[in-house]
């Protein structure tokens, strides 16, 4: 790989060498010259016409933004390539449960309500039931897609339907799934508005579609606790329900377990922060950034390691 050269004197031959980087990222790494561009903060025309040798302004300072833009690049691929890589999926007894729900919604067909908190495997479990699975898909949702067309947008474009008339969202998604036997999925529901949960419950009578609502604890209260006319519809409909607001131990040394941590002392500590907010999630990215002090030093993982990195991540350490 060609060396970026320190900002000094942009000559010629040096922007020559940039021109000839530029073209192997392009050649080798599938890069656009817009991609570039837009990258390193270069106006488009301004950067092709740096690259075809033709700009006719200030080539100098065109060159030094594209060293600083593979300076950063090659910074960041460094950098990259000191995190580990976090283990496949983890089959636990949580994600089972959440799977066997999950193929009962599918097949029944049937509505269920799978809530909890942050990091207790919900995500994960249905991003792996999808990949796995014919038919189910997942839409994620956001506070933007509270109302019940944005809703529907957002489904739309996860299982493949362009329909530009907000009155026939629902008919498509209905006749693009019919017959199919599908899942559809909706995590982060609980951002969902009255009318939206109205709308699922609608695709989900008028259309034979297995649904899941996946969410915080939020969510199934919010059901739970609508047996009043408001949620009546939607809560007679609710087949099979788990509300998890903590990994389980054995989800939690399943994980350790699979990360290599041997140590007592270690996996004690980890434990300890399974049990706190963000569960598994913050357990994860504590052993993430201790595995790259620990790369640092050449060594495995110790306490050190692990106290550090999750002080790092702002949490408190007792």
């Amino acid at each position: 790989m060609s060396t970026v050269p320190e900002q000094t004197a942009m000559t010629e031959e040096v922007q020559a060498d940039l021109r000839r980087q530029i073209e192997g990222l392009i050649d080798n790494e599938g890069l656009t010259q817009a991609a570039i561009a837009s990258e390193a903060g270069i106006a488009y025309g301004t950067f092709t016409g740096w690259y075809r040798g033709t700009y006719g302004g200030n080539t100098e300072k065109i060159a030094g933004q594209v060293v600083r833009w593979l300076k950063s690049r090659q910074e960041r691929a460094r950098t990259a390539a000191t995190l580990p890589t976090p283990p496949s999926f983890i089959a636990t007894s949580t994600t089972a449960k959440i799977t066997s729900i999950l193929q009962y919604a599918q097949i029944a067909p049937d509505i269920a309500v799978i809530a909890g908190d942050a990091g207790t495997s919900k995500t994960s479990t249905c991003e792996e039931y999808c990949r796995t699975t014919p038919h189910a898909y997942m839409a994620t949702m956001d506070p933007s897609c509270a109302s019940a067309n944005a809703m529907l947008a957002e489904i739309c474009s996860v299982v493949g339907v362009t329909e530009r008339l907000s009155t026939r969202l629902s008919r498509a998604i209905g006749e693009q799934l019919r017959g199919r036997s599908a899942l559809l999925i909706i995590d982060e529901a609980q951002h969902l508005s009255v009318q939206a949960l109205e709308q699922l419950r609608s695709l989900h009578d008028k259309h034979g579609l297995g649904l899941a609502l996946v969410g915080n604890v939020s969510i199934y209260s919010r059901i739970d606790g609508g047996r009043t006319a408001t949620f009546a519809q939607l809560f007679s409909r609710v087949g099979m329900r788990l509300t998890k607001t903590k990994p389980s131990r054995a989800d939690v040394a399943a994980l350790i377990e699979a990360w290599k941590i041997a140590g007592d002392e270690e996996r004690q500590f980890l434990t300890g922060i399974a049990h706190k907010p963000g569960a598994l999630r913050q357990m994860t990215k504590t052993i993430r950034l201790a595995c790259v002090a620990a790369a640092g030093d050449g060594s495995a993982v110790t306490i050190e390691h692990l106290r550090t990195a999750y002080g790092r991540l702002a949490m408190d350490v007792h």
